[in-house]
């Protein structure tokens, strides 16, 4: 259990500036887009950017499927190097 917490709150930190504005990372530029389109911080994630995430079409936001990809990508090999440094964390 602790384990699970800990890499929730580790996935959770990872997540936040995939999220956030500036820089020039996929997901990032996903979410600029959404917020383009008049999403509001407060549901632009519940409503735009996961929507984008899952191949659905949302009204106004036109995203590159290489771009999602890109986003899928780079949170996937986040998330391996995480628990990459769980693992090693736990043998010492």
């Amino acid at each position: 259990m602790k384990n699970f917490i800990l890499c929730s709150a580790l996935l959770f930190l990872v997540s936040i500036p995939a999220f956030a504005d500036g820089g020039p990372n996929p997901c990032r530029k996903i979410h600029q887009q959404c917020k383009a389109a008049g999403f509001k911080s407060k549901d632009v994630h519940k409503n735009c950017t996961k929507p984008v995430m899952e191949g659905q079409t949302v009204p106004n936001v036109a995203v590159d499927p290489a771009m999602i990809q890109a986003c899928k990508d780079m949170r996937k090999k986040s998330h391996q190097e995480n628990r990459q440094d769980d693992h090693e964390d736990a043998s010492e």
